[in-house]
């Protein structure tokens, strides 16, 4: 019997950002995260890091939302997306979703509203 990795769950920042600011279906947050764990490419495997690390130090939504303002651009999460499509890790359907949900709350000037 081969055992699987144990998957884990996605950080209480991750659920704050996909959820109450990007307002992602539940499916679509539970796919982008999965595809994040099996990332190799850096801005993917980066992007994932940062929301892990996160984790560690936002335990309310004021600071999750400082932490994201501060550490997660508009710019890199499309970008990610981008290498998770060429990575064959997250169906392009869905991160055209992502992405759309992501410039909604995106400034004319590029940074998050």
């Amino acid at each position: 019997m081969r055992l699987r990795p144990r998957r884990e769950a996605p950080p209480l920042v991750w659920t704050f950002f996909c959820d109450e600011w990007l307002r992602l279906s539940p499916h679509a947050a539970v796919e982008w995260w999965r595809a994040l764990e099996r990332a190799r490419w850096t801005r993917p495997a980066a992007l994932r890091g940062a929301f892990v690390a996160g984790a560690a130090v936002c335990t309310r939504r004021g600071a999750m939302r400082h932490f994201l303002l501060l550490n997660v651009t508009p710019r890199g999460m499309v970008d990610a997306l981008e290498d998770l499509i060429a990575e064959q890790l997250l169906p392009a359907a869905v991160a055209r979703q992502i992405e759309e949900a992501v410039l909604r709350m995106t400034h004319g000037s590029g940074l998050w509203r």
